[in-house]
């Protein structure tokens, strides 16, 4: 591939409540409060860790004058999911934040962010900007519309398709730095997962590399022959082998470690023909390393996607 096939990784700064400093987007179940009693069926908003990330979940009340707190006992409350704000910084993909155009995102990190990934888009238009000290430094607007142009037939007739994630890589090196994130469209946008964090290198993806899709869909024929479907979801993975300076690998096989059980952004490539292709936000699955060459060389790798 070309110089521009490094894959990398985006080490994620976990998700504090803090670090949303604002959001178009509704919730309309209330926080829960110690002391109330709540009716059945009641839904209410309460935090609780995701990972390493710290969320809102909603959970609904399946006993009449309710007064644990929910979490605690599985008889008394029923986790339905993310709270809508929330739901782009929790651990899957699938899970979105929705809200009607346009959708607008103020986070807070805390931390030097160089890089951003937003997953499973729906929407028209989409606008980074980087702010530090109320006045903006940096900007970034991606159109969310696309069709493969082949010929000229596809140029005339082929529609737009829905492009459903976008990275930020060269975002300055600030640390008190506020990230606004700005989504339009027609009708309801959404978000279904946000990454920050700083990148690191890993090596050059070779030509070879395979990307594949999980389906999680349920088929089922039944004994007359009659096949039907129950659309579920799916996940992003990929595969390939790298290209890596002898004098990393120490750095990049602690790296791995580092992150073998925390949810990562995986870029493969740069390259605006692979770039959507190779993508994915989970794990390494497997790496086995070669070092067939005096200053190089190979990394096998294997990454295994979250839904």
């Amino acid at each position: 591939m070309s110089a521009e096939s490094m894959m990398y990784a985006v080490q994620p700064l976990a998700f504090r409540p803090e670090m949303l400093i604002s959001t178009t987007a509704l919730e309309p179940n209330p926080l829960w409060v110690a002391g109330s009693s709540y009716s059945k069926d009641v839904r209410v908003v309460w935090v609780r860790a995701d990972g390493s990330a710290i969320v809102y979940y909603i959970y609904q009340s399946l006993v009449s004058n309710n007064t644990t707190e929910p979490g605690t006992d599985l008889l008394a409350w029923l986790e339905i999911g993310p709270c809508n704000k929330c739901a782009m910084f929790d651990g899957r993909v699938s899970t979105r934040t929705e809200a009607s155009s346009p959708l607008v995102v103020v986070l807070e990190p805390g931390d030097i962010t160089s890089n951003l990934g937003l997953l499973n888009l729906t929407g028209d238009s989409l606008t980074v900007e980087m702010l530090v000290g109320g006045e903006v430094i940096y900007t970034q607007t991606v159109s969310l519309l696309g069709a493969e142009i082949s010929d000229w037939w596809s140029y005339y007739f082929t529609p737009d398709e829905q492009v459903t994630l976008a990275l930020f890589d060269s975002l300055p090196a600030f640390y008190n730095q506020q990230l606004r994130i700005t989504l339009t469209g027609l009708g309801t946008v959404a978000i279904g997962h946000c990454v920050f964090g700083t990148r690191q290198d890993i090596g050059e993806l070779q030509y070879g590399a395979q990307a594949n899709v999980v389906d999680y869909s349920r088929k089922v024929t039944d004994e007359f022959g009659v096949t039907s479907f129950v659309e579920r979801d799916y996940a992003d993975e990929f595969s390939g082998q790298l290209l890596v300076q002898n004098a990393q690998l120490s750095s990049i096989k602690r790296l791995l470690r580092r992150l073998r059980a925390t949810p990562t952004l995986y870029v493969g490539s740069s390259d605006e023909r692979f770039r959507e292709l190779f993508v994915a936000f989970g794990w390494v699955r497997s790496h086995r390393i070669a070092v067939p060459y005096t200053n190089e060389s190979l990394l096998d790798i294997e990454i295994g996607a979250l839904t």
